[in-house]
């Protein structure tokens, strides 16, 4: 029987985290998560970016869950294809 590959993290342990695509450049930290209810998970990561076109110099952006490629002490986002 082969054994199933199941990731469980704490979603607070996120919030915060800095986040940098798979070429490593920085994008900005982790805000908030938005959660399906209905396909119980997570549908996407809330992100500050620094954006200079905005008055506070920031916007907050939704990073849809298919495009996170990895969290451990850093999230890795890729893009889309």
């Amino acid at each position: 029987m082969e054994a199933l590959n199941i990731s469980v993290f704490r979603l607070s342990k996120v919030i915060g985290k800095t986040v940098y695509t798979t070429k490593g450049k920085y994008v900005g930290r982790v805000t908030d998560i938005s959660i399906d209810i209905d396909m119980r998970s997570v549908s996407a990561l809330e992100m500050k970016i620094k954006r200079k076109t905005t008055a506070s110099g920031t916007e907050v952006v939704l990073v849809p869950y298919e495009l996170i490629v990895a969290i451990d002490d850093i999230v890795l986002v890729g893009s889309k294809k």
